[in-house]
């Protein structure tokens, strides 16, 4: 008989590419997708091609975002100039921010802000080059990433205008 007050310590960290597709999220959690039957979910698919696994390490000085944890835009703003994170800093915010192993961290770990501080540091910064890198994101159940999304790629202007008109003719792409 199995002891009811098992730590979680025993629990298999969550598997994105696990994940069963026909399981529906409780309220206000997030919808890692399901098998493009049903438009109204993302598509696991979509989400695991958003979401890549972590390709090594973060250098400094963006190593540090992941420790930040809960922080304001104030707080963001001010560790951002800081540790001198700049135009040159883009591919790696957009790492992060695509980086499956965050969004899918313990909700009691920092690391688990990390894309959210990214997102907000690269709303300060030229999408230009990263426009394709980002689109993908709207593929997630994930209302802030979207948002935001939305208000970046406009402030970015023509060069989101091609990649924004292609993912939103692909019928295959949840509503």
């Amino acid at each position: 008989m199995s002891d009811p007050d098992q730590t979680l310590d025993e629990e298999e960290p969550f598997d994105l590419e696990r994940e069963p597709l026909d399981v529906r999220p409780a309220p206000f959690e997030i919808d890692w997708g399901g098998d493009g039957s049903d438009l109204t979910r993302p598509v696991r698919a979509h989400v695991l091609a958003a979401l890549r696994p972590a390709a090594g390490p973060y250098q400094p000085p963006l190593d540090a975002i992941l420790t930040l944890g809960e922080i304001d835009d104030e707080e963001l703003e001010r560790r951002r100039v800081e540790l001198g994170i700049g135009q040159e800093h883009v591919p790696e915010l957009v790492r992060i921010l695509r980086d499956r192993a965050l969004h899918t961290a313990d909700s009691d770990s920092p690391e688990v802000w990390a894309p959210i501080h990214a997102l907000h540091l690269l709303a300060k910064l030229d999408l230009s080059a990263a426009v394709p890198d980002l689109i993908p994101l709207f593929d997630l159940d994930f209302d802030l990433v979207g948002d935001e999304l939305i208000g970046m790629l406009g402030a970015t202007g023509t060069p989101a205008f091609a990649p924004l008109r292609d993912y939103l003719s692909d019928r295959s792409r949840w509503v």
